[in-house]
C-alpha cells in the first residue's frame, strides 16, 4: 500500500513454507473451539484469540459482512465478506483483520477452513507487525484446494509479534470480481491479554446548539448590502433558532485563477461571504464552509479520454492537476523537430513535459532538451505507465506503452503532497475567517489581505469524498481521505509550506471531516491506522489525528443508513433506527479508545423529501386511530423527533438537508427525485417570502420555548419520554416511535407537581398553542407520532 507501510516479501521462507515449514493438514476437520485456553501467571492468555469483527475492514466500500468468517459453521455459504459496487473498481481488495495494541498478540497459528472450490489466482496473506513493518511470505497465499479440510499454518518466533493480518485478494480487471477465493472459516491462535475497550463519557448540548441546516451560497443573504431589502430579510429569518450552518462552497468561487483568492466578492455570483457569514453570526448562527467541488483550472488536465462526461469533471476526487501531455506519432521519424508540439492540442497544460509514442512500436519517449529519449520509469499523476527493468518481459520491451493513462486518477492518492492545491485554499479560508490576526501578510493572496475575522466555527474538507457509487474515480478509501485531511489540516504536520493547511493559518480553527457518506466506524478506523504510521502521537501520547470533529452524513431508511443502494426503499425517522442512534457512541468509543480522546460528532446530512421518493417522508392515513399525515407534515414531524432523538444520543452538530430545495420543482410534493424536495421551504424564485414547511414552523416553535434545554433522561422507549432540563426547569417530550398513525395514552408520572403547561406544535404558526393543567402527582397524555411537550410549573 502505498506511503502506509514499508514491505518485506519473505520469499525463502514463502517457499519452504509450501513444504515443510508450515503444516497444510488436509484431515483436520477440528471445530473451531476445540483448542484449550490457558492463562499464566503474568494475566496473558493462551489459545484461541476471540476475534471482534468490529476490528477488521476493507478500504474498498462500507458494509462488509466479517462476522461469517468467525461464526464456528463449518461448510455454510461462502463467508466472503460483501460490499457494494467498489470491490469490483478497486484493483486489490485488501482486507486488514487488526488487533487492539492493549491485547499485545503474540500469534502463533493461523488456521483456515477451506471448504469448496479452487482458484489459480492466490489470496495473499501479509502479517502488520507491530512496528508498522509488512511481512509477506510467512504465511502461504490460499488457493482453497484442500476439499473441507483446516489447514494450519505456523507462525515462526520472530513474525508472532503482530498488529494485523491482512489478505490480498486481486480482482479481475474485466468481469470485477474475486479472482481467487476466500477460505471459510478463520481461526487466530496464540497468546494475548484480555482487553475491555472504554466507553466513552456521553456529552449533550442544548437542542439549540445542535440543530442547523446546509445551504447555498446564495442563502446566506451576503450579496444584498441593504439589510432591509424585502430578499434579505426574508432570507435571514429562515435560519430563525438555528445554531449552525453548513455552508456549501464551491472552489471556483474562491479560486477560479490558481493563486487568486476571492472572497467578497467571490470570483463569480457576485457573493459577499464576509457579509453573509457576518450577519448569520449576529444571529447566533455558526457557520461551518465545506469546501467542495473541483474547479476548472484543475479539472480541465486531465485526460478527454477519462472523463465519462465532461460536465461531470468536478465530482471527481483527483485534487490535483496532472503532469503530462501524451502525444502520438505513426513512427520515431514523424517526431516533431525539437520536441515541439501545438499548444492547441494541451491547452491547459502547455507548459508541461509531453510523452512521444510512435504508434508502430509503442515505444514512448520524453524529450531532453537534445534527443528524444526512451521512457523507462513511471512518473507519479501522468498520463500513462510504460514498461520497467522490473515489469518488462520477452513481448513487452522496457519503454513500451503498458497503459494509456491513470484511467482512476488514483494513484499518489495516499500521499498527502499531491492534494496541495486544496491545503492552501483551506489555509486561504482559515486565515481569512479564523482568529489568527497575525498571519503573514505574505501569505495571504486575496486583494485586501483580510484576516483574523473570526466568522466561522470551522472548515471542512469536501463533501462525501468515499461516495461509492459513480465508481473509482469519486470513491477515496480511507488511507488516502486520512492522506488528503493530513494535507488539508496542517500541511502534513507542515511538510507542504508556510501556506498549507487550516492549523498553519489558525491553530484555533477547527477542521472537520468533510460529511463521509454514513456512519461507518470501519472507515474511521482505518484512518485512524494510517494517521498512526504517518502522522504519529501528539505530545499528550494521543494518536495525531488531522480533525478536530468527527463529522458523516445519515439519511435513516428500511435500506440501512446507506444514501444510495439498490432495490426499493422507504424513509424512516431515526427513532425507529437502532443502528442510527447506536454509531454515536460507537464511534465516540472508537476514538477514545484508538486515539485517546473523545471528539465532537456532527451529522452533516440528513432529511426527508416532501415527494413520494426513496427518501420521502411517508404519507400517513389511519382510518382506525383518525391520525393523518401528509408528507410535508411527517417530514415535520420527523425533522423534529430525529433532533429530539439525536440530541439525547449525544450529537453535538446537526444539519439537515436542506434550507431550501436546491432544484426547482414544479410540483415538488409529487416528484420522486430523490433529495429534490427535501428544502424546510420550498424553491421559488424571485418570489418572497418562500414557501416555509412544516419543517420549519414545527423547529422554530420548538427552539423557540425549548431551546436552551438539554436532554437528561430517556424515561421510555415505548412510548418516548425524553425529559430534559434548564437549569431548575423541567420539560418532557412525549410521542409514539411509529410510523403508522398510531395513537395512545401515557401517564406521566409528576411527584409533588400541582401544574403544568401543555404544548402542541401548530402548522403556520409562530409558536406553539399552550395551555395550563392543574395535575395531582401525574398526568394523563393523549399522545400519537407528533411530539407534545409538558413543561412543569
Amino acid at each position: 500500500m502505498p506511503y502506509l507501510f514499508f514491505v518485506f516479501h519473505i520469499s525463502l521462507l514463502g517457499i519452504m513454507s509450501q513444504f515443510n515449514g508450515c503444516s497444510q493438514s488436509q484431515s483436520d476437520t477440528s471445530p473451531v473451539n476445540s483448542l484449550t485456553t490457558t492463562q499464566a501467571s503474568d494475566g496473558r492468555i493462551t489459545g484461541v484469540i476471540p476475534y471482534n469483527t468490529q476490528w477488521a475492514y476493507q478500504l474498498d466500500a462500507s458494509d462488509n459482512n466479517f462476522d461469517l468468517w468467525f461464526d464456528g459453521t463449518l461448510g455454510d455459504a461462502p463467508d466472503t465478506p460483501t460490499s457494494f459496487d467498489m470491490k469490483g473498481v478497486m484493483e486489490t481488495t485488501e482486507t486488514m483483520f487488526t488487533f487492539p495494541p492493549q491485547m499485545e498478540v503474540e500469534l502463533t497459528q493461523i488456521k483456515f477452513y477451506d471448504a469448496e472450490g479452487t482458484s489459480s489466482t492466490p489470496m495473499q496473506v501479509q502479517l502488520l507487525m507491530a512496528d508498522g513493518k509488512r511481512v509477506e511470505g510467512v504465511v502461504p497465499n490460499f488457493h482453497g484446494n484442500q476439499y473441507k479440510a483446516w489447514l494450519t499454518h505456523d507462525i515462526p518466533a520472530q513474525y508472532q509479534k503482530v498488529r494485523a493480518v491482512i489478505f490480498q485478494m486481486p480482482k479481475n480487471p474485466i468481469h470485477a470480481t474475486n479472482e481467487g477465493i476466500y477460505p471459510n472459516e478463520i481461526q487466530f491462535i496464540g497468546s494475548y491479554k484480555t482487553y475491555t475497550p472504554k466507553t466513552a463519557p456521553v456529552t449533550r448540548v442544548a437542542f439549540r446548539n445542535m440543530y442547523g441546516v446546509n445551504s447555498f451560497p446564495w442563502d446566506n443573504t451576503g450579496k444584498e448590502e441593504n439589510l432591509s431589502s424585502p430578499s434579505t430579510s426574508s432570507q435571514l429569518a429562515r435560519f430563525e433558532q438555528m445554531g449552525w450552518n453548513r455552508a456549501y462552497d464551491d472552489w471556483h468561487l474562491f479560486e477560479a485563477v490558481k493563486d487568486d483568492y476571492r472572497y467578497a466578492p467571490t470570483h463569480s455570483g457576485g457573493w459577499d461571504q464576509d457579509r453573509g457569514f457576518g450577519r448569520l453570526k449576529e444571529m447566533g448562527v455558526k457557520s461551518i464552509q465545506a469546501l467542495k467541488t473541483i474547479p476548472a483550472w484543475i479539472t480541465e488536465t486531465y485526460p478527454k479520454s477519462h472523463v465519462d462526461k465532461v460536465e461531470y469533471r468536478n465530482g471527481e476526487n483527483a485534487y490535483h492537476p496532472y503532469k503530462g501531455n501524451v502525444a502520438f506519432y505513426n513512427n520515431t521519424s514523424s517526431f516533431p523537430a525539437n520536441g515541439q508540439t501545438n499548444p492547441k492540442d494541451f491547452p491547459f497544460t502547455s507548459n508541461k513535459p509531453t510523452i512521444y509514442i510512435a504508434n508502430d512500436t509503442k515505444l514512448c519517449y520524453t524529450w531532453n532538451g537534445k534527443e528524444y529519449v526512451l521512457k523507462t520509469t513511471n512518473d507519479a499523476v501522468n498520463y500513462l505507465d510504460v514498461y520497467t527493468k522490473e515489469t518488462a518481459t520477452d513481448k513487452h520491451p522496457v519503454g513500451e506503452l503498458k497503459n494509456l493513462f491513470n484511467k482512476n486518477l488514483d494513484r499518489d492518492r495516499a500521499t498527502p503532497a499531491t492534494y496541495l492545491a486544496y491545503a492552501q485554499l483551506a489555509f486561504q479560508s482559515a486565515a481569512r475567517y479564523g482568529t489568527n490576526k497575525n498571519v503573514d501578510p505574505k501569505l495571504v493572496l486575496t486583494p485586501d489581505k483580510k484576516v483574523g475575522l473570526d466568522l466561522l466555527d470551522g472548515v471542512e474538507a469536501g463533501n462525501e469524498l468515499n461516495a461509492h457509487w459513480h465508481g473509482r474515480k469519486r470513491y477515496m478509501n480511507p488511507y488516502e481521505h486520512a492522506a488528503f485531511l493530513s494535507a488539508f489540516y496542517d500541511g502534513h504536520k507542515g511538510t507542504m509550506g508556510p501556506r498549507a493547511g487550516v492549523k498553519k493559518a489558525d491553530p484555533n480553527m477547527k477542521a472537520y471531516v468533510g460529511g463521509i457518506v454514513s456512519a461507518n466506524t470501519r472507515f474511521y478506523r482505518a484512518m485512524i491506522d494510517w494517521c498512526r504510521e504517518n502522522r504519529g502521537y501528539r505530545k499528550d501520547g494521543t494518536v495525531d489525528i488531522p480533525w478536530d470533529v468527527v463529522k458523516y452524513h445519515q439519511y435513516t431508511n428500511s435500506s440501512g443508513l446507506e444514501q444510495h443502494r439498490n432495490g426499493a426503499r422507504f424513509a424512516i425517522p431515526a427513532d425507529m433506527h437502532k443502528s442510527a442512534t447506536s454509531k454515536i457512541q460507537e464511534i465516540k468509543n472508537l476514538h477514545y479508545n484508538l486515539v485517546g480522546r473523545t471528539l465532537p460528532i456532527h451529522i452533516g446530512e440528513l432529511g426527508y423529501d416532501v415527494g413520494p421518493s426513496e427518501q420521502g417522508a411517508a404519507d400517513i392515513n389511519n382510518s382506525s386511530s383518525g391520525y393523518k399525515s401528509s408528507r410535508k407534515h411527517t417530514q415535520g414531524v420527523w425533522t423534529l423527533r430525529d433532533q429530539l432523538t439525536y440530541a439525547f444520543h449525544g450529537v453535538d452538530g446537526l444539519q439537515f438537508y436542506i434550507l431550501e430545495d436546491p432544484v426547482y420543482i414544479e410540483d415538488p410534493y409529487s416528484s420522486s427525485s430523490i433529495y429534490a424536495s427535501s428544502g424546510f421551504f420550498a424553491r421559488n424564485f424571485g418570489k418572497y417570502p418562500k414557501e416555509k414547511r412544516t419543517a420549519a414552523w414545527y423547529s422554530s416553535q420548538f427552539h423557540r420555548e425549548f431551546g436552551d434545554y438539554t436532554p437528561q433522561q430517556l424515561v421510555s422507549s415505548s412510548p418516548m419520554v425524553l425529559k430534559s432540563t434548564r437549569q431548575k426547569n423541567v420539560m418532557y417530550a412525549l410521542w409514539l416511535p411509529t410510523m403508522s398513525g398510531e395513537t395512545s395514552t401515557y401517564s406521566l408520572a409528576l411527584p409533588g407537581v400541582s401544574s403544568i403547561t401543555l404544548y402542541t406544535l401548530v402548522d403556520g404558526a409562530a409558536t406553539m398553542k399552550c395551555q395550563t393543567i392543574p395535575v395531582k402527582g401525574s398526568y394523563s397524555a393523549k399522545i400519537s407520532e407528533t411530539p407534545i411537550f409538558v413543561k412543569v410549573n
